[in-house]
């Protein structure tokens, strides 16, 4: 039941998927900066959204950023004011940005549309910590968008 996508197929998916969305949705221009295997998800930040996939494939996918580009990113997709983002605005736009994102994955011709997604949910707080373990290697990319701020987008499915 559970088939594995290789990471240098996961790799240009994710990647092309995160700048799309963000260059043409959002209007802000991102690059890879670094991308590495790990065991599961670690990662500190202040905000974190993720979706968990089921079917064919079983996996996670998240997206952790500062604070700081939370609310620049909610801006961005509402239209709003940065002065007027507050955390809920933040909380659900990671969420929708991680929903996209796992939309663009499960349309991929490689990837089985045979998944189920569960709702998209957010995590906040000061440095939290996401960790989930795997049986194969995750994937964790280093983003960087136009005005130096980092995030980080991690994928196992």
């Amino acid at each position: 039941m559970d088939e594995y996508i290789g990471l240098d197929e996961l790799l240009p998916l994710l990647t092309n998927s995160v700048e799309d969305i963000f260059n043409t949705m959002l209007g802000v221009g991102v690059s890879l900066k670094e991308s590495r295997e790990v065991n599961g998800f670690s990662t500190g930040a202040d905000v974190t959204g993720l979706m968990y996939i089921e079917g064919k494939r079983l996996g996670m996918v998240a997206c952790s950023m500062p604070r700081e580009l939370g609310c620049r990113v909610a801006s961005a997709l509402t239209g709003a004011s940065v002065e007027t983002i507050n955390t809920s605005d933040i909380n659900d736009v990671i969420a929708e940005f991680v929903n996209m994102l796992c939309g663009r994955i499960k349309s991929h011709n490689t990837v089985s549309r045979e998944l189920k997604l569960t709702p998209p949910l957010a995590i906040a707080g000061n440095d939290h910590m996401l960790v989930w373990k795997t049986a194969h290697p995750s994937l964790s990319l280093i983003f960087e968008e136009e005005r130096g701020c980092t995030f980080e987008v991690m994928a196992h499915l």
